[in-house]
């Protein structure tokens, strides 16, 4: 008996992780939902159609990229299961957008001032964890104490992150001695929150500084921060977990650092 789109929809997201499985479920819903037709039926218009819904929407250029790579892979694997006699997806070219990376990157004293007024102490470490780590939300969400781990003078913080891939971060000294004279419980949350919990943190810390960031922001800040300070660029791409060092090189172009233009004279 053949499979439902549904059907098809749970065994393309198995495996995936939580957070992955309910954005990706929720772009292909919505897709679905705009061509008004199942899988079989959808075309090229239909895709097409869907990509530039997303940009009249309004949604944020990583949002948008987001969803069209969903539904891309969503109908790669339905071709490849024999749900779909042909995939029209491989014909998508999702319309350009405008590189925004450059708007959501904190200076250097905009964190600073966020971690030194904040006054509540499991909140100010929050706020190390996310610069020192570059860690994701659902990553710093789903740490533990007992996956901080001494490594010579310092220590380790170890997550498993996007793509079902762990990975270890050395964090500095300093906030190393401040996490062990905190340390709770190995089985206890490093943050006793949800991502909303989070979010509202850091929206309230950087607010008390003047700006605007969500947890997200201060990941941007690690990279850019670190890349200032010559940190070798596969060292970021590693402790960011990025699969690819192109990610990582956009932080280059997002602030850059000398131009042609300074050896024009007019």
């Amino acid at each position: 008996m053949p499979l439902s789109d549904l059907e098809i929809i749970d065994q393309w997201l198995y495996g995936r992780s939580l957070a992955t499985q309910d954005y990706y479920r929720r772009y292909a819903l919505q897709f679905l939902e705009n061509a008004g037709k199942g899988l079989k039926a959808a075309n090229l218009s239909d895709l097409q159609r869907f990509a530039s819904d997303l940009q009249q929407r309004g949604l944020a250029a990583s949002s948008q990229r987001t969803a069209i790579a969903a539904v891309k892979s969503l109908l790669s694997f339905a071709c490849k299961a024999g749900h779909l006699q042909s995939n029209a997806a491989q014909l998508l070219h999702p319309p350009k957008v405008r590189e925004t990376l450059s708007e959501r990157i904190l200076g250097e004293a905009e964190v600073a001032a966020a971690i030194r007024l904040e006054l509540d102490e499991q909140a100010r470490l929050v706020l190390k964890m996310l610069y020192f780590s570059g860690f994701r939300s659902s990553e710093l969400c789903g740490l533990r104490w007992k996956d901080l781990r001494p490594s010579g003078d310092a220590g380790t913080a170890t997550v498993f992150g996007k793509g079902g891939k762990t990975r270890s971060v050395l964090l500095p000294n300093a906030f190393w001695l401040e996490l062990q004279a905190a340390r709770q419980s190995d089985e206890s949350p490093f943050f006793a929150g949800t991502r909303f919990d989070l979010y509202k943190l850091v929206k309230r810390a950087f607010e008390r500084a003047g700006c605007k960031a969500s947890p997200h922001y201060l990941r941007h800040a690690h990279a850019s921060h670190s890349l200032d300070h010559n940190a070798p660029i596969h060292l970021v791409q590693q402790t960011l977990g990025h699969a690819s060092i192109a990610t990582t090189g956009r932080y280059l172009h997002a602030k850059p650092s000398d131009s042609s233009s300074r050896y024009l004279n007019l």
